[in-house]
């Protein structure tokens, strides 16, 4: 089936560029169908579907997938064939938040763009993966079948089950990452006593440093390599360096049983670290930034630009520069007594 629609494009694809009913016709519906969405059947795909809006802005998505009990599960948004899909995550998001669901895709027939929601700092970085039908096929239905009609009752807990399990190893690799900063620093200062035997240095101060100097040498191998490496080899480093986002300041929090968090992008420790003490505790001290709940189990019209995650029943909202998340954390910390150390990891020495 997919070798068809592939010669509907070769054979539309003028007429794809500049007309989304052609798009749609000739590409996302046969596409659908193949992954058991029947898109004439109105009990499972309700096409053009109206969404009601505080803001009652006009709101109506190409396709609204649906479960069994009516509701909307999946929103899907056409646009054409040269279209930059980027640009269309606002309003996307914008209908995926007013169904109150996770996940939408953007598509122009060829790409698929998976969007989630609830969960980014920055409209760009909600894009979960994008798969290509131009690229290997094979992938291109593995990606898919997971929002399949078949899958219609499973796939946020699947998607959820996957991310836990990225989140368990990117936490046992900052474990790890723990032990080899203590290794290193044991051995930096065995050198620098050789050198001077009357150094001192306290133990923390000089993890820290080495700490740093570590994310110092991995920006500098980065650099050198993205100057030597193709698109492709560049990609593989973002993925295998676990550092590879730490060109920005870190949040580090260490709770009073040890634990510690502290991930590549501010706002997953922001996050993670209020999941840790609890969204009930930190939603009934109501913090405000920027006239918007910090967290929140109710219904809030955040402002377009508000970046702002979905965990569970509970909205937090990040969008806040880094010294704001830790003032924010502080007040946390204060308020209820917990004892945190909240540190700033600096891109620089």
């Amino acid at each position: 089936m997919l070798l068809d629609v592939l010669n509907r494009l070769k054979a539309n694809s003028k007429i794809c560029e500049e007309n989304e009913e052609t798009v749609r016709t000739q590409l996302v519906n046969p596409i659908l169908n193949e992954i058991g969405w029947d898109v004439s059947n109105p009990n499972h795909v309700k096409l053009n579907k109206k969404i009601n809006s505080p803001s009652k802005d006009k709101m109506i998505p190409d396709y609204a997938l649906m479960n069994d009990k009516g509701k909307t599960i999946l929103i899907v948004e056409a646009k054409c064939l040269n279209a930059d899909l980027s640009k269309h995550i606002r309003q996307l998001s914008n209908y995926c938040y007013n169904e109150n669901i996770r996940f939408g895709f953007l598509t122009n027939g060829v790409e698929w763009m998976l969007v989630n929601t609830f969960k980014a700092p920055a409209f760009e970085d909600r894009i979960v993966w994008t798969v290509d039908l131009n690229g290997d096929l094979d992938v291109f239905v593995k990606k898919l079948s997971m929002f399949s009609y078949e899958n219609r009752d499973n796939f946020e807990k699947q998607f959820e089950d996957n991310a836990l399990i990225d989140d368990s190893l990117s936490e046992m690799s900052f474990d790890e990452f723990g032990k080899v900063v203590d290794t290193l620093a044991g051995k930096l200062l065995d050198n620098i006593k050789k050198k001077n035997p009357n150094f001192s240095i306290s133990k923390d101060k000089l993890k820290s440093y080495t700490e740093r100097r570590i994310f110092n040498l991995i920006e500098a191998k980065m650099e050198e390599d993205d100057s030597k490496a193709d698109s492709d080899s560049k990609e593989a480093l973002t993925n295998d360096i676990i550092f590879s986002n730490a060109r920005k300041d870190l949040i580090s929090v260490t709770f009073p049983d040890g634990s510690r968090i502290c991930c590549p992008k501010v706002a997953d420790t922001f996050c993670k670290v209020i999941q840790k003490i609890g969204f009930a505790k930190v939603a009934e001290l109501k913090i405000m930034h920027a006239d918007s709940p910090i967290v929140t189990n109710e219904r809030f019209r955040y402002k377009d630009y508000q970046t702002v995650w979905k965990m569970g029943e509970y909205f937090i909202m990040t969008h806040s520069s880094t010294n704001d998340k830790i003032e924010i954390l502080e007040e946390i910390n204060t308020r209820l007594g917990l004892d945190l150390e909240i540190n700033k990891i600096p891109k620089q020495l």
